[in-house]
């Protein structure tokens, strides 16, 4: 079969071609219908792959020390060896994808041969021609959805968890930061929950996109020409917003000090999208 893989340590994507996968106990053999390019978060692994081991060690200082920590315990030779296999080992991207069942685990008693399914989970859910999916990553498509719409159920269920998260409710007030994918399926289903929506992206073309679903009660902010802060005010009648939902990415916490002056006393901050998460102690 064939996959899409990428040098982990030159950034550098090739197809390979490779056996099919084992089908576990506990999951399904999958053959792909349509994957997903979830374009932020993949074009920072490549770009992440292509810097220079300070350059990636800069970008990922989760990962620094966890091999500093590993170093500790095992020795430094044991950790150049760990990084070296890291930077060996061919990368599969992607997380989302549908298609169709081809093999059922033992263990796996809900779905079966001939289904048509949505994949989640990256390692899982690649740009592959098969795929071995856990249970728990993988749901039944329901009738009337098309494949290509349920490619994308696993960004749904990102941007619905970021919703569960902030207890939005009906009337509350909330500013979602980044209106890519994301922030686009974020915005839809606060819509839905009866919520007012202050959307705010630094790209007009963005905000243009929102104009299917986001009312004219509601508020859009360019942010790279208004910071928006008097007119979140007055659209919060001095109050500030209920939910904030941050759903881009960041090298700073230029965002979280931004949410930290729009919210209420007591508002809630959900962090969807990649930054530095710098708390400023006495506001929060």
């Amino acid at each position: 079969m064939k996959k899409i893989i990428q040098n982990p340590k030159t950034g550098h994507i090739t197809i390979d071609i490779s056996a099919l996968p084992q089908c576990g106990k506990n999951g399904v053999l999958v053959k792909t219908y349509y994957s997903l390019i979830s374009s932020g978060t993949e074009k920072n692994t490549v770009e992440t792959a292509k810097k220079s081991l300070l350059g990636k060690a800069k970008k990922r200082p989760d990962l620094l020390g966890k091999i500093i920590d590993f170093s500790k315990k095992e020795g430094i030779k044991s950790a150049y060896n760990l990084i070296q296999s890291r930077l060996t080992t061919p990368l599969q991207l992607g997380y989302s994808c549908v298609g169709e069942v081809i093999e059922v685990g033992e263990n796996e008693k809900n779905i079966m041969v001939g289904d048509v399914v949505a994949c989640a989970g990256a390692g899982y859910a690649t740009h592959a021609e098969v795929n071995f999916i856990p249970s728990n990553l993988v749901s039944k498509v329901p009738d009337g959805v098309s494949y290509k719409d349920a490619a994308y159920s696993t960004l749904g269920a990102i941007a619905l968890h970021g919703v569960r998260q902030s207890s939005a409710s009906i009337g509350d007030s909330v500013c979602i930061l980044g209106m890519g994918l994301i922030g686009c399926l974020t915005a839809q289903l606060l819509k839905a929950q009866g919520c007012r929506l202050i959307c705010i992206d630094v790209s007009e073309k963005a905000l243009s996109s929102l104009d299917g679903f986001v009312s004219e009660n509601d508020l859009k902010i360019n942010s790279s020409k208004d910071s928006g802060l008097k007119k979140i005010q007055s659209f919060t009648r001095g109050r500030g917003v209920d939910r904030v939902i941050i759903a881009a990415s960041s090298k700073d916490s230029s965002l979280i000090n931004y949410s930290v002056e729009v919210l209420r006393d007591r508002g809630t901050l959900v962090i969807l999208g990649d930054l530095k998460v710098d708390i400023p102690r006495e506001p929060f």
